[in-house]
């Protein structure tokens, strides 16, 4: 496995390391990084809703936040939360995922409890450029398309991809209901270099967007009889949004004929999240015989997570 000092041979390491290759990936026509996890040893996955909805990804037992998340080095995790959102992670320009199961935190900190998800990115190789594009059901669609090019001494890439649904009623016989559908879109790219023959110049910057339906725990309480069968009476208009923008520039220094590594990184993780309420149905006062009374006020919640961080 890989972290932020050095690459060590999984073999070297006194705790249980599963890796996850892009071959893998592409071979099992997984578009989330989050599926990659759900058949490995010790982890759970939990997913709210749509593919675009709150997904957690769980360590022997432990929480969500207690998951370190590292993409290319950069810690992914949200301040507020501690957790990382795995919904708008897509797999296409990942090289290979490293899972380690068990507290780390005596190398990364109180985060890692329950152990480490690191990713790594595609860097070098080209010049290439691949494109894909599906569709399905429900309007289904996506595509991605990656460009890389470079050498030894530098190299660049850049990936998109996108992907979107019309989703489905979940209240198809009430009198209010929507489809749920969602949209995911993401941009990376990165860009190295060699500045001599052993120091290294590494650029990042990841950025994702993702728009989704939801229904809150109202919607699906609101129900009533139809004929002896209950059913569900109405979908709320709930709205939910993120922007996801991560950055990180590190300088990897070999000295002792590579025994001694001196490493650099700034990295930026910022969070922003529109969570709306638009419409939802009041049941209150309920008595079994029908509906309460009308619509309840739109609640609007903005919430912004920005960190800043260095490592040497």
């Amino acid at each position: 496995a890989s972290n932020q000092i050095a690459a060590i041979p999984a073999a070297h390491l006194g705790t249980a390391v599963t890796v996850v290759t892009g071959d893998d990936l592409q071979r099992q026509q997984i578009r989330h990084a989050a599926d990659a996890l759900r058949s490995l040893p010790g982890v759970s996955v939990n997913r709210t809703g749509s593919p675009a909805g709150l997904t957690q990804v769980r360590i022997r037992g432990a929480e969500a936040n207690h998951t370190l998340v590292l993409i290319d080095g950069i810690e992914a995790n949200a301040g507020s939360s501690g957790e990382f959102d795995f919904s708008d992670l897509m797999i296409e320009d990942i090289e290979r995922i490293e899972v380690i199961r068990g507290p780390q935190s005596a190398l990364y900190g109180s985060n890692a409890i329950g152990g480490v998800v690191n990713i790594i990115t595609k860097r070098r190789g080209g010049p290439l450029v691949t494109a894909r594009a599906e569709g399905g059901s429900f309007g289904t669609k996506g595509g991605a398309a990656r460009v890389s090019g470079g050498n030894e001494r530098a190299w660049a890439s850049a990936t998109v991809e996108h992907q979107r649904s019309d989703g489905y009623n979940i209240a198809p016989e009430g009198l209010l209901g929507e489809d749920d559908g969602y949209r995911i879109t993401s941009f990376s790219a990165s860009a190295g270099a060699m500045l001599s023959n052993n120091i290294r110049l590494d650029l990042n910057i990841r950025r994702s967007d993702k728009h989704l339906d939801r229904d809150d725990e109202t919607g699906f309480d609101s129900r009533f009889k139809n004929g002896g069968d209950w059913i569900i009476a109405s979908d709320s208009f709930s709205r939910y949004s993120a922007a996801v923008l991560l950055m990180g520039a590190s300088l990897r220094w070999d000295t002792l004929d590579g025994n001694l590594t001196h490493l650099f990184r700034i990295s930026r993780n910022q969070t922003i999240r529109h969570d709306a309420i638009i419409a939802d149905f009041d049941e209150e006062p309920w008595d079994g015989s029908g509906f309460g009374n009308g619509f309840g006020p739109p609640v609007v919640q903005i919430t912004k997570d920005d960190s800043l961080s260095f490592h040497i």
